[in-house]
């Protein structure tokens, strides 16, 4: 296993005193090369020697820190040349900062471009710190000569949306380990954007060290284990590439109304039915898709309205669900669809009804429905699938009740819950959000039947136990299947643990096309067909990895 450490300071004098050892550390857990980078004058002699001493692993950088150029001799300019013709490497850390308090921003700009010519001249790596300067960052990077290698932005905290415009510069986006911390959440879907030929890791040592303050040689050996499953499966993903799936998710909540739970919701939703998904925003091609979900809450302005309607009329089916589809301003902007709106439901939990057309077993008893839903009435030619059925009361500390939702009333509302026409689904009540929070078990089994109902069932796995993950890429003509089974147990009050993997064992593999072959990426064995579209699994834990010959002819 080869790592490479794309950013640290091992000259640092924090480290000083450890740096063989760290370095000794390194190699034995499979660290390669490691990028030392000078961020002043002062210290570039300490980052060549370094290298001198460790030729094999220590790649020396030598840059001006925004935070130091304060410090810089009237000769930096020759000495960084100098160091750069001597041992030909990388320029860096350089960049630009508006965060750190009392720090100048005269001079930062004329320093940066200055260092990015001479990386261009030399056509060495830069490696760019930025805080709070995204905006002049990218002016400078498209007015200024960059080596044709690419530059590297150092613990990348910019936008997913800039990854798109930094990437055809020749940007390369490098993470630190702090990052998988749970409030990093922007930087990881950031991370999520980034091309994976343009991914690098780094410690940033010793800045961003663990929490106990110095660095951790076995964070070295846990990186290098999970590299080492990924090298080991390396050969069944080459060349593969992503599934144009059914299913689009949009995105777009109001800001505050549910912090992204019905999102989430609806991924979740069809992680356990097996449906490949994208999540999408209004800018977003449609093409190829057969269903589009709008969640609890998706604004619809007249753009993506008239989008829609292309779809719709087209031929495409819609999932609908709460409020999605209004305007900002509460107007609802699908017209095509005939359904009249007439405000919130005033009396809740509700609960749902099936009529016996649409599931006998399920109209047998009332499910209850947490979430304030919405009063819709059908336009022509939509059925009822499930009646709402209101409670006697609001349960409030005035009118209580010693149940969580009041008993339900006899007969059904005018107003119901969920409603079909030629091509769409609508829920009255907010389904995504309810399940994210309450697991509503009636809410996956009626999304299902909705789903099915209007594309038919996924293409692999349908059947197969909700805490398995289906991952479906393309390899020619053949479907790479990758199938995750780890059981999250919530074995403590504030968390989910996943530390016991799902066996296989016993399982059927489902899939749309029969007749095919199923080999076993590990064993190179077929899989035993049970008849021609179900295929037994074996009897292993966790993941699988499978490949569907000729699944595409």
């Amino acid at each position: 296993m080869r790592l490479y450490d794309a950013h640290n300071h091992l000259q640092d004098e924090r480290l000083e005193a450890q740096a063989n050892e760290l370095v000794r550390a390194a190699r034995e857990t499979g660290v390669v090369r490691m990028v030392v980078n000078g961020s002043t004058e002062s210290d570039w002699t300490d980052v060549t020697a370094l290298a001198e001493r460790h030729p094999d692993i220590v790649i020396p950088s030598y840059g001006l820190h925004p935070w130091y150029i304060h410090e810089r001799t009237a000769q930096w300019e020759a000495r960084l040349r100098e160091a750069l013709s001597a041992r030909p490497s990388a320029v860096g850390e350089i960049g630009l900062d508006r965060w750190k308090a009392d720090l100048p921003w005269e001079g930062q700009e004329d320093v940066f471009c200055t260092q990015l010519r001479i990386a261009a001249e030399h056509n060495v790596p830069a490696s760019i710190h930025c805080l709070q300067a995204w905006g002049r960052l990218v002016e400078r990077l498209e007015s200024t000569p960059l080596p044709a290698c690419g530059f590297i932005l150092h613990s990348y905290g910019g936008s997913a949306e800039l990854v798109d415009r930094l990437a055809p510069l020749g940007a390369y986006f490098s993470f630190p380990g702090a990052f998988a911390r749970e409030k990093k959440e922007r930087q990881r879907e950031a991370f999520r954007r980034v091309p994976p030929d343009r991914l690098l890791i780094e410690t940033d040592a010793p800045d961003q060290l663990p929490p106990r303050g110095q660095l951790d040689p076995a964070a070295y050996a846990l990186i290098g284990g999970v590299y080492a499953q990924w090298e080991q499966a390396e050969p069944f993903y080459q060349d593969a590439v992503l599934t144009t799936p059914k299913v689009g998710v949009y995105l777009g909540s109001y800001p505050g109304l549910d912090a992204g739970k019905s999102e989430e919701g609806a991924v979740l939703l069809c992680e356990q039915a097996k449906y490949d998904c994208n999540v999408l925003d209004g800018l977003d091609s449609i093409e190829g898709y057969e269903l589009l979900i709008l969640t609890d809450s998706t604004i619809v302005d007249e753009a993506l309205a008239a989008k829609l309607e292309r779809f719709y009329r087209g031929g495409g089916k819609l999932l609908l669900s709460g409020n999605a589809g209004h305007s900002a301003d509460g107007w609802w902007m699908l017209g095509f669809l005939p359904l009249e709106f007439k405000g919130e439901v005033a009396k809740y939990p509700t609960f749902w009804r099936a009529r016996p057309a649409f599931d006998a077993d399920m109209s047998s008893s009332d499910r209850v429905f947490y979430q304030q839903g919405y009063q819709v009435v059908a336009g022509a030619g939509v059925e009822v699938w499930i009646d709402r059925v209101l409670p006697y009361f609001k349960r409030t500390a005035v009118t209580f009740s010693s149940h969580f939702q009041t008993p339900p009333v006899a007969e059904v509302d005018s107003f119901p819950a969920v409603l079909a026409g030629e091509r769409f689904v609508y829920f009255a009540d907010p389904i995504f959000r309810e399940y994210r929070q309450s697991g509503n078990i009636v809410v996956r089994e009626v999304w299902e039947k909705a789903v099915d109902r209007l594309i038919g069932a996924p293409a692999v796995g349908r059947g197969l136990p909700s805490a398995v993950n289906v991952y479906p890429l393309r390899k020619g003509n053949d479907l790479l299947v990758t199938l995750l089974h780890y059981v999250p147990v919530r074995k403590a009050m504030d968390i989910d643990v996943i530390d016991e993997r799902g066996s296989f064992a016993g399982e059927i593999l489902t899939v749309d096309r029969g007749g095919k072959h199923i080999i076993d990426f590990a064993t190179g064995e077929k899989l035993v067909a049970v008849d021609a579209n179900r295929y037994e699994l074996p009897a292993r834990k966790g993941v699988l990895r499978l490949t569907i010959q000729d699944y595409f002819l």
